[in-house]
């Protein structure tokens, strides 16, 4: 059961990744980097990023930060994301 949670949150977070990512200039389909984070030797979260548009999410925090080509930064919480998606299912 708690995998596949944190499978449905994975796809949840990826989705409004795509969408905040397309807002800023991401073409259709664009090939957006995951990359795990590991922190001694632990998983800790994953980054995205496309060209200068960068999203982290760390996973034992419930903000996901998202760094604008202009060097902003805006937060979201999780919840605001996965809520939509839960209603959905």
């Amino acid at each position: 059961m708690v995998v596949m949670e944190q499978l449905n949150l994975s796809k949840a977070i990826r989705s409004h990744i795509e969408r905040l990512f397309a807002d800023h200039g991401a073409v259709a389909d664009a090939r957006i980097e995951e990359t795990l984070l590991i922190a001694d030797g632990f998983y800790c979260g994953r980054r995205y990023s496309y060209g200068q548009l960068q999203a982290i999410w760390l996973a034992k925090q419930d903000e996901l930060e998202f760094c604008k080509a202009d060097g902003t930064v805006e937060k979201t919480v999780l919840a605001e994301i996965i809520e939509p998606h839960r209603r959905a299912a």
